[in-house]
């Protein structure tokens, strides 16, 4: 894989996280609000694709930099970065994609959708947890489990929709990310 294309796909969907993300794509409904991820379907993609070792640090690190830019609010009315949750659920997911890729038929935009739609489920169970035992402890995290959950999952459907008009664009730039797209992904047969 060709890290500096890597780096600058993930700098862009980065951009486009934190920019567009909040206003001009969320769907709100009461305490929910849903949000596609654009650093989930690149993460998927490259799951698809990429060796296992390097599609498993690709997924580390767009966790990390979901980190980063994940502001959770406090009680008393700031905000405050906590590193982890996204990476550790990020990670989950791209072993997930790993786990069930050889079934897919990759090149499919139908098939990077739906992968996304998994992989989002499990991102959002995953970080949840290290929420939850935060404020099991007394952290002072305003936040409310269901609301997330909920947001989580709908916003999985939404990034699964966004994932079709992405895959016309990643899948032919598999070549620049160093990724062998026609190389089957299947357990080998001896």
């Amino acid at each position: 894989m060709n890290w500096v294309v890597y780096a600058v796909a993930a700098w862009v969907v980065m951009g486009l996280e934190y920019s567009l993300k909040h206003a001009p794509l969320s769907l709100t409904f009461g305490s929910v609000t849903l949000a596609p991820s654009f650093a989930l379907v690149l993460m998927v993609w490259v799951a698809l694709f990429a060796p296992p070792a390097q599609a498993l640090w690709s997924a580390l690190i767009l966790g990390l930099l979901m980190d980063f830019i994940s502001r959770l609010m406090l009680e008393s009315g700031g905000t405050a970065t906590l590193v982890g949750p996204m990476a550790l659920a990020f990670l989950a997911g791209g072993r997930f994609v790993l786990a069930s890729r050889w079934v897919m038929l990759r090149r499919n935009p139908v098939a990077l959708g739906l992968m996304t739609v998994g992989a989002g489920f499990l991102v959002t169970i995953i970080s949840a947890v290290p929420l939850a035992i935060h404020r099991v402890y007394g952290d002072p995290i305003f936040w409310h489990a269901w609301s997330y959950v909920l947001s989580g999952f709908g916003s999985a459907f939404y990034s699964g929709l966004l994932a079709l008009p992405m895959a016309l664009i990643l899948n032919p730039a598999s070549g620049a990310f160093g990724l062998d797209a026609a190389r089957p992904a299947g357990p080998r047969r001896f």
